[in-house]
């Protein structure tokens, strides 16, 4: 028996479109209470699932002043509905039902070991020689341990050193302006594009399979400076310490 169907928006968020309603009608027309689940994967992969399942709304029954949510179950909640969904029709065309998900021990310790790093990894220097973010080149071998390192240190004592050359920081920094610049443009021509656009669903057509030129402008600015703030710290903290 198919109870529903599911789609991913990466990086969109959770709704449905005009097409995904038209998809969800005919769901509906097979077994009334077939589900819409849409995921995100791109946000998800930070260790929080972004899930949510949806059923449209009966205008007859928007007419009659009837609640159009069917429940059958009162396990779970409702979460706050995102203003983009909101702006897509949600509550209007369609509802949001309550969705849970399951992870065991080992799915929850993968998703929150991603990304994560040591505290020392903060103190690298980006520099040209390689390092974080660094130009390219061999990786290091990996330190020696234990008595082997005790040895290789006596025999091949290495002081404390700053890295000199900082020319690909300037590099990586022109670069990131650059990026930032150009996704300016493009999310002045994508406002300029959007307020050509009729109001309503030609709207919605015109940026289904588009890049969020918004989203993508605030994540390289906030790498940017994020980047350069951490450079700047660790090069007071290694220039006391070292």
């Amino acid at each position: 028996m198919v109870v529903g169907w599911y789609h991913s928006h990466p990086g969109f968020g959770c709704w449905l479109s005009g097409v995904d309603i038209g998809t969800q009608q005919s769901f509906e027309a097979l077994n009334a209470r077939a589900v819409s689940v849409v995921i995100d994967p791109i946000q998800s992969v930070r260790g929080k699932v972004v899930i949510d399942a949806f059923r449209l709304i009966n205008p007859q029954t928007m007419m009659l002043g009837q609640e159009p949510r069917q429940a059958t179950s009162n396990l779970g909640h409702l979460h706050k509905p995102a203003i983009q969904a909101l702006i897509h029709g949600l509550n209007r065309h369609y509802y949001s039902i309550a969705i849970n998900h399951r992870k065991n021990a080992l799915e929850e310790g993968m998703l929150a070991s991603l990304r994560r790093r040591g505290w020392a990894a903060g103190l690298d220097l980006r520099c040209g020689g390689g390092g974080r973010g660094g130009g390219g080149g061999a990786a290091p071998p990996p330190p020696p341990r234990g008595r082997r390192a005790r040895d290789t240190a006596r025999a091949h004592p290495t002081p404390h050193t700053l890295p000199s050359n900082f020319e690909h920081v300037s590099t990586a920094n022109e670069a990131g302006l650059a990026s930032v610049a150009s996704l300016a443009g493009a999310y002045a021509q994508a406002v300029a594009d959007e307020g050509a656009t009729a109001v309503g669903a030609d709207r919605d057509v015109a940026r289904v399979g588009r890049a969020d030129a918004r989203s993508r402008l605030d994540g390289a600015a906030a790498g940017l400076m994020e980047g350069n703030v951490l450079q700047a710290c660790a090069a007071v903290v290694a220039t006391l310490a070292f």
